[in-house]
């Protein structure tokens, strides 16, 4: 039905055993699975998505933005539109903050070459009111994305003009929703003076794609030969400059990446022609690849018509949605940072997936058409995981003490499982390491494993420093993070003082419960101590 709400109720599961597509190689499991609820047609592509509260926000290259009633995300109802600058720009991609719409206005494959950025009072989804706009008349320029943060917005536009620098990163003040002005460029360098070796011989064709905004940093997706991923400083807007780059280590032809989330220290890339990789954005000056996917046989992303196009996060649940083009979305395990596999994934009926939002048990999906599928719009599924990825509260209170005979005692407060689902957490495991804090249940040597809160190692050479992380660990054997490590030195009987003098040193200094706990794993009373 042509401009309204289909519903399907057909539960598709991501990837079958022994049906798989011909376009996935690799690792995978069927965990995730997706039941279509509802689809809107609409006439233009479907570009970028955001959601607040009950209103979804669709970027469309030629309608401008869409907005939805979606309060029953299986009924999705059209409220309104909002065109670009001039009342003609198409909108690329939308941000949704304090009841405003933040726009980047600009169609790569579209005709209108205006890069525009503009502010629409949203407060009543249905009636929205224009507040101010910039339009930068840059020959063959659009603007195709945008963050907003604390006041100001980074506005990505690039050229598709191979002869000319093609990539600048505009800050505007925005604190005056009705007066908008840039204070900052970056413009796209010949390639960062900083490291060099990142990137190929050939930056020409730089071209902007997409920023992900992080406190003083943002985080900026290049296209193109010269791409990948930078990050440029923004704590003073009116000069940004770059700190680091990374190109992925996944080769082909060319080497972009379209988009990019950053939770914590870590930065998931959407790769075009390739698929995903995973950094270390912990220092941006030396940002890492930690790991990366492409299930194309041979990376021949053509014949399987894949691409790495938009990506979101759910950190709880240790899941990537990547909108992937003609291979549909594809949901991926990230609880190995070094090692992502595939979970799950819905192809496509032969139209592109360019955007993908997920907002609780809804994923919400924008389509191009092509020339293979003339349909193009919203597709709505409820997403449900067959398999327990979620990681078990971490280990608290971790410490190395050391004692008499060599030994190195540990103590521990283990994870309540009121605190999260019933009986997550069914053990914990304590790894020794001797050159560093072991980052891995194999990281090392596993010393104990089980549902106790203390340990006494007897370590292979006293005299020498060892480390120990702690790990949690549920029944579907997912890991806690390594956040619990400790240090400890044991040494000969004769050189480290009694368990007794350890104790007298430590009273008073950790809560009494624990100090109590200790002293009865001994066989020790207070008088003792006397």
């Amino acid at each position: 039905m042509k401009g309204g709400t289909i519903v399907r109720r057909v539960w598709l599961t991501l990837v079958v055993a022994g049906a798989l597509s011909a376009w996935w190689h690799g690792a995978w499991c069927d965990d995730v699975s997706l039941l279509q609820v509802a689809s809107y047609e609409v006439k233009t592509n479907c570009f970028n998505l955001a959601r607040d509260g009950t209103t979804l926000y669709l970027a469309g290259t030629a309608s401008g933005l869409l907005v939805f009633e979606v309060s029953n995300p299986e009924k999705p109802a059209l409220l309104s539109t909002i065109p670009g600058p001039n009342g003609a720009e198409p909108v690329a991609d939308v941000v949704i903050r304090d009841q405003k719409a933040y726009l980047a206005c600009g169609s790569y494959k579209g005709t209108v070459r205006t890069a525009g950025f503009r502010i629409v009072d949203v407060k009543d989804p249905a009636r929205p009111v224009p507040m101010g706009e910039i339009v930068w008349r840059d020959a063959g320029d659009v603007a195709i994305a945008l963050d907003v943060e604390n006041n100001r917005a980074y506005v990505c536009q690039r050229t598709n003009d191979a002869e000319i620098n093609g990539g600048r990163l505009r800050v505007v003040d925005v604190s005056d929703p009705r007066s908008p002005r840039e204070v900052g460029v970056f413009d796209s360098p010949r390639g960062p003076k900083e490291a060099p070796q990142l990137w190929s011989h050939d930056n020409r064709n730089i071209r902007l794609w997409g920023v992900d905004v992080v406190g003083n940093i943002a985080y900026t997706c290049w296209d193109g030969d010269g791409g990948s991923f930078r990050a440029i400083d923004i704590s003073d807007p009116a000069n940004p400059r770059e700190l680091g780059g990374y190109k992925a280590s996944i080769r082909f032809n060319r080497n972009a990446t379209n988009h990019c989330v950053v939770v914590k220290d870590k930065a998931y890339l959407a790769l075009d022609m390739l698929f995903m990789s995973v950094v270390d954005v912990s220092d941006a000056s030396n940002i890492r690849e930690l790991g990366a996917l492409n299930p194309f046989p041979d990376y021949e992303w053509k014949q399987y018509g894949g691409h790495g196009i938009r990506i979101t996060a759910v950190p709880e649940k240790n899941l990537l949605f990547l909108a992937a083009g003609t291979a549909g979305v594809a949901v991926i395990d990230i609880s190995n940072p070094h090692h992502p596999i595939l979970a799950g994934k819905r192809e496509s009926k032969g139209y592109e997936c360019w955007s993908v939002l997920v907002d609780g048990d809804y994923v919400y999906t924008g389509v191009f058409r092509n020339e293979t599928v003339p349909w193009s719009g919203l597709e709505i599924f409820r997403w449900k995981m067959h398999k327990d990825v979620t990681v078990p509260m971490h280990i608290k209170d971790f410490i190395a003490s050391d004692i008499e005979d060599g030994s190195t005692h540990l103590s521990w407060t283990n994870p309540d499982n009121s605190w999260d689902e019933p009986g997550d957490w069914c053990k914990t495991v304590v790894v020794r390491n001797q050159n560093r804090c072991p980052v891995r249940p194999d990281d090392g040597v596993v010393v104990y494993e089980g549902p106790a809160s203390s340990y006494v190692d007897a370590v292979p050479r006293p005299g020498v420093s060892y480390f120990y992380t702690a790990f949690s660990c549920d029944e579907a054997s997912n890991y806690s993070s390594a956040v619990s490590c400790a240090q400890g030195v044991a040494q000969a009987a004769s050189q480290i003082p009694t368990v007794k003098d350890i104790l007298r040193s430590q009273k008073g200094k950790m809560p009494p419960e624990r100090f109590d706990k200790i002293l009865k794993d001994y066989g020790l009373t207070e008088s003792d101590l006397e």
